[in-house]
């Protein structure tokens, strides 16, 4: 936005660092404060909070206090804010985004053992064919108003029939509307 704003590339990526990347009218007045200043157009170029080096692993307490406060786990917290340079905010929306992924790399390994004996208890040699078990169809003018029925296909009398659920009744159909389904549930021949 502040680049819309007619501000050049590094001018405006300074200018919102300079102001926190509180707002892009922050930012903009900054800019017209310090455009005298020849340095805006050299690239920006950031030095790490809280020491040199990739080793530097510390957090402000403060901070960690206000992600975990939020029942958010600590290793998490920790790694959110390394990578988004201290910032609360950012970091919190970070962990949300990243709640699957494992905390370190000796997790990923676990996790990618546990993802294998899980998936090996689901392996079905069966060929790739489904058959229409059931499905739900919405009857109504919007998603906001209307009823939503299900049909199931089922034996009855020894022959398989399409049943109709409704609040109301359950009853045999000969003509279900498959094709306004609004979701499928397929079983595996």
């Amino acid at each position: 936005m502040v680049i819309q704003m007619g501000i050049p590339e590094n001018p405006a990526k300074h200018a919102l660092y300079k102001t926190g990347n509180n707002s892009a009218d922050m930012a903009v007045t900054w800019y017209f404060e310090n455009m005298a200043d020849e340095s805006l157009n050299l690239p920006l170029r950031i030095k790490k909070a809280g020491g040199s080096g990739p080793g530097s692993q510390e957090v402000d307490p403060e901070k960690l206090m206000l992600l975990t406060s939020m029942g958010l786990p600590e290793k998490k917290c920790k790694k959110a804010l390394l990578a988004c340079d201290q910032n609360v905010e950012r970091a919190s929306d970070w962990v949300f985004s990243h709640m699957d992924d494992p905390d370190s790399d000796g997790d990923s390994v676990m996790a990618n053992q546990e993802e294998s004996k899980e998936a090996s208890e689901y392996v079905c040699n069966k060929p790739g064919v489904y058959k229409l078990q059931s499905f739900i169809t919405h009857l109504g003018a919007s998603v906001h108003a209307g009823h939503y029925v299900c049909h199931v296909k089922k034996e009855v009398e020894g022959q398989p029939t399409w049943v109709y659920f409704n609040d109301a009744k359950v009853a045999a159909t000969t003509e279900p509307p498959i094709g306004k389904g609004y979701l499928y549930f397929l079983e595996k021949k």
